[in-house]
């Protein structure tokens, strides 16, 4: 093997272990939404094998509600001048698992084209725990605003109270130094 075959091999080896080492998921699909490409934090995510993926269309991991606009929005990336978009530039989308269960996700997408051959990428992570943490953080908020708004008020009731008895207080002593006199 020469110089140039063995580094070129290296450098496969090395790709092929930092995307299987990825926490989110990395799924290549081929022109015609077919996947190609399924690492392990894709399986982990979704709950199939790799072996039981590939060569099926993406459509398998997208709700069904949602299949047909997203083979849309696909194509339209595919054939459009963006070559990526990254998480964060549009809505949350969701995915399905296995099991059924679907789940909110980001999603970044870039296409390549090698000897005549365009392939899309997604790297796509699950945001199910990040939309419970901010749910949950929203519900905090609302819940400590209400209480502050409760203690407002009873701040302003008992402002009032202090407000009537100094005037009780004062028309007391008026009347007093008047009857007095």
């Amino acid at each position: 093997m020469d110089q140039n075959a063995e580094t070129i091999e290296q450098s496969e080896h090395r790709f092929r272990s930092i995307v299987s080492m990825a926490a989110d998921a990395i799924i290549c699909i081929d022109a015609s939404q077919r996947i190609t490409m399924f690492n392990h934090g894709a399986e982990h995510i979704f709950g199939y094998s790799r072996d039981e993926i590939i060569g099926e269309r993406l459509d398998r991991l997208i709700p069904a509600r949602f299949r047909g606009q997203h083979r849309h929005l696909v194509n339209g990336f595919k054939d459009g001048e963006t070559s990526a978009r990254l998480m964060g530039e549009r809505e949350a989308i969701f995915a399905l698992r296995r099991n059924g269960e679907e789940f909110p996700a980001e999603a970044t997408i870039s296409k390549t084209e090698m000897g005549g051959i365009s392939m899309l990428t997604v790297i796509l992570r699950d945001a199910t725990e990040r939309r419970d943490a901010e749910a949950l953080l929203e519900a905090r908020v609302a819940e400590r605003t209400q209480a502050l708004e409760t203690e407002m008020r009873q701040h302003e009731q008992a402002q009032a109270k202090l407000v009537r008895a100094q005037r009780m207080e004062a028309f007391g002593q008026l009347t007093g130094g008047v009857a007095h006199d």
